[in-house]
Parts: structure tokens; sequence; C-alpha cells
């Protein structure tokens, strides 16, 4: 997910790099394994969260819910 810098409050100096004038942000679910009952279910809604509603939420202020 791309994020313009002023757009975030860099507080540990972790999971972001550069990209031009924007911040790439890497999120890891440590734990969600495939053999997980609810991989699918908790796969898609991770990746719906992450494309969706976060990146609303960042530019707007307002993510869905």
């Amino acid at each position: 997910m791309l994020i313009p810098p002023a757009l975030y409050e860099d507080v540990d100096g972790g999971g972001r790099t550069s990209k031009g004038d924007q911040t790439e942000v890497s999120v890891v679910y440590h734990g969600l394994v495939p053999q997980d009952d609810c991989f699918d279910v908790c796969s898609n809604a991770w990746g719906w969260l992450m494309r969706a509603s976060l990146p609303t939420l960042i530019t707007t202020g307002a993510g869905q819910p």
C-alpha cells in the first residue's frame, strides 16, 4: 500500500520504505497459516481491510466498517 508521507507518523522506524513521494507500508499477520480453519475467510477479510478500509481511513479520516 502506498501512502503519501504527510499522512503517517514514523513511530518505530520499521515496516515502510520510500517510493518517490509516497511511502510503502508492509503489514504482516503472524500466525495466520493456510492450515487454519478460517484461513480463507480471514485472509480475504485482512486483504479487504488493507486495500479498501485502511486507505480510506488514511485519506479521509473515516474507514469503512
